[in-house]
């Protein structure tokens, strides 16, 4: 099912448990949050964090070797955030900086 907005597939995840908290900082996104624990994120069509997240993406699809670092770094993350996701999202987000200039 594809949405080219975003806005149709709200009310579809509220209902299944979601809460909504629109573009939270993020243009072209919509947000979603369930039991503290799952986050959601619909980019829109086009838009250019959806591109950049697929070249993210397509990137570890094609090296074994940068998708065996960034799993170490995401466990080593995890480890060290007991559960805080705030600081395992600062602690990733020097890789993904980092291999977005290259």
């Amino acid at each position: 099912m594809i949405f080219e907005s975003g806005h149709a597939a709200v009310p579809l995840l509220v209902a299944i448990g979601y809460t909504y908290r629109g573009e939270n900082g993020i243009p072209r996104r919509h947000f979603f949050v369930r039991d503290g624990t799952h986050h959601l994120h619909l980019f829109e069509n086009e838009s250019s964090d959806w591109q950049r997240h697929l070249r993210f993406r397509d990137r570890l699809i094609a090296s074994p070797e940068l998708t065996a670092r960034y799993s170490q770094l995401k466990l080593a993350a995890a480890e060290q955030a007991k559960g805080d996701r705030e600081i395992y999202q600062t602690l990733k987000s020097s890789f993904i900086e980092e291999f977005q200039k290259g």
